[in-house]
């Protein structure tokens, strides 16, 4: 029997339960099976996973694929040799192609101790018969055979503790609820032995704990007093959250680490601020429930006193630190800061005043959003990508539209989701320009920095700021006029540099200049190859000189028109 996925294309019906129902292990050739990819993880290897795939570690294998797929009735999890990542790093394999394999291992994870069914699935020789745009559904169930374990959000093969964003480096796909699960079941584990006893274990005390008096001490109060760090349960911290960066991933290949996560904040009331640093699983927990503006209570944190500057860590256990976004209630007698003083807003007429490397926040209405890109880590010896997009935003002050590069920041879907039209706040950008001579001016454009937040419509207007609701109420008086302007940027390809502005040589080469990047021209025999070299999604800018030989037109697809038309009535 067989279930159909396209035209063309026959899923392996029953494939997954044979492979499992094996009595032998060992490699199965000559298979030919075809399967769905409903999805692909990434993890970092580490010292096991050669051991497990039987496979040698070359320079450049540092990643590790787990691939969910379907033979149309049930799906399971795999794992992919590492001589077929290329797949993944071209585009190739992504949820939604049609995968067949001719070669796969059947063996046991001899790493862990287990039941001998639990069987490992290891996809050695495969090709791509097909993709897809579209997202296949997952509500496939599980094969029964399958491991209850490896049903879990966390990778087959290695120590790892839950995967990484797939084409970005730091984004993760990790649900707050498994967290929250793994913490309680290390605390079951250590509860016996831990020198930190438990501390306001009753709902009811740790609710009334969490409120703020006007007797609670100041942050400077707390840093004067130098708290040592032996000091299991120091005094609660109480601030509001004025910086907040990314989610770090320090990870290292071949190294074990089950949770390589970190971010900071930098809290702050009328008396100063300080830096909140969470580590491991308490990264993973509070950064995405913890929001720029939240007036948090911090306790069971670790003083530091890094290179003179005093540092509070919140970890996951030895004490187990502990983040509480308080109510308006809870913190009614809270000598703090306001809104207000969070953001420093320059209008787009004033940019061209500032200096480069300074920092300033904008808020505008979003006239230009290019395709998704990726940029290598050039910090790092390894293949580390970071997403981003160039966005052109304009307020309501001066017409001129402000080119910003935006990294995803660990908010991947939400730089996804905007679109022209949409009212955008962008904090800690850092000004950029290019100078070509003295004829010329200054062209000015703006970069995200690790601890720029995205803050979209209902978000923005939440914080109730004048900026905010007079570029809003701009926005809302003249929104015919920008669904007339309003166009796909599918079909729009931006320079990396400073999207458009960047069209002749002389600004180029500036841009290069400061940058201290070297201008080289790439000979065009070398220019298949290079193309070749690029992962899914890099963007690389070339410069190719030689003699004009022909020009072609390609039409633009139908769709654009009729997308087109629609919007514009």
């Amino acid at each position: 029997m067989s279930s159909r996925v396209s035209a063309d294309r026959v899923l392996s019906n029953d494939a997954v339960r044979s492979l499992l129902a094996m009595k032998t292990v060992g490699t199965q050739r000559d298979l030919l099976l075809t399967f769905e990819v409903l999805d692909v993880s990434r993890y970092l290897v580490d010292e096991d996973v050669p051991l497990v795939l039987n496979e040698e570690i070359h320079p450049n294998d540092f990643d590790v694929f787990d691939v969910l797929v379907s033979d149309g009735g049930v799906k399971a999890k795999m794992v992919l040799s590492l001589r077929l990542n290329h797949l993944v790093h071209k585009g190739a394999l992504l949820p939604g192609s049609v995968l067949q394999v001719e070669e796969m291992d059947v063996r046991y994870d001899e790493t862990k101790v287990g039941p001998r069914h639990d069987k490992l699935l290891i996809i050695k020789k495969a090709k791509v018969l097909s993709g897809s745009s579209v997202r296949p559904s997952l509500d496939v169930p599980f094969v029964a055979e399958m491991p209850e374990r490896w049903r879990d959000p966390i990778p087959l093969v290695g120590d790892r503790g839950c995967y990484l964003g797939l084409f970005d480096e730091d984004s993760t796909n990790i649900p707050t609820a498994f967290i929250q699960q793994h913490e309680k079941r290390e605390e079951d584990k250590t509860a016996a032995a831990s020198r930190f006893p438990s501390k306001n274990n009753t709902v009811e005390q740790v609710a009334e704990s969490f409120r703020v008096h006007s007797s609670s001490p100041s942050i400077m109060d707390v840093l004067r007093r130098r708290l040592r760090t032996s000091d299991a349960f120091p005094q609660d911290v109480v601030g509001r959250v004025v910086r907040k960066s990314k989610l770090h991933h320090f990870g290292v290949p071949l190294k074990k680490n089950k949770f390589p996560f970190q971010f900071s904040l930098i809290i702050c009331d009328a008396s100063g601020s300080v830096q909140v640093v969470c580590w491991s699983t308490s990264a993973l927990l509070y950064h995405p429930s913890v929001q720029l503006g939240d007036v948090i209570l911090v306790r069971n944190y670790r003083f530091k006193d890094r290179f003179s500057i005093p540092e509070l860590s919140v970890n996951p256990k030895n004490p187990k630190g502990m983040i509480q976004v308080l109510d308006q209630e809870q913190y009614s007698l809270w000598r703090g800061v306001s809104m207000r003083s969070l953001f420093q807003f320059v209008p787009s007429g004033r940019m061209s005043v500032y200096t480069d490397g300074q920092e300033v926040d904008f808020v505008g209405i979003c006239l230009f959003a290019g395709p998704l890109r990726r940029a290598r880590n050039k910090e790092t010896d390894r293949s580390q990508f970071h997403c981003y997009r160039w966005l052109r935003l304009a307020d309501h002050r001066c017409p001129i539209q402000i080119p910003i590069k935006v990294y995803a920041n660990s908010q991947l879907n939400l730089l996804q989701s905007i679109t022209p039209g949409s009212l955008l706040l962008l904090n800690r950008l850092v000004i950029r320009s290019t100078t070509v001579d003295s004829l010329t001016a200054r062209s000015v454009w703006l970069k995200s920095t690790t601890w720029t937040s995205i803050f979209q419509e209902e978000r923005s207007l939440a914080l109730d700021l004048d900026p905010i609701n007079e570029v809003y109420d701009w926005w809302n008086a003249n929104r015919s006029l920008f669904q007339l302007a309003h166009f796909d940027s599918e079909y729009i390809v931006p320079n990396q540099r400073v999207e458009s502005t960047m069209t002749r040589l002389p600004q180029f080469t500036a841009l290069c200049r400061e940058l201290h990047e070297p201008l080289s021209v790439t000979p065009l025999s070398q220019l298949q190859s290079m193309a070749d070299s690029l992962a899914y999604l890099e963007c690389h800018v070339v410069v190719v000189q030689g003699l004009l030989t022909d020009i072609s037109i390609t039409p633009l697809p139908l769709e654009f028109f009729a997308s087109s038309s629609s919007s514009s009535s």
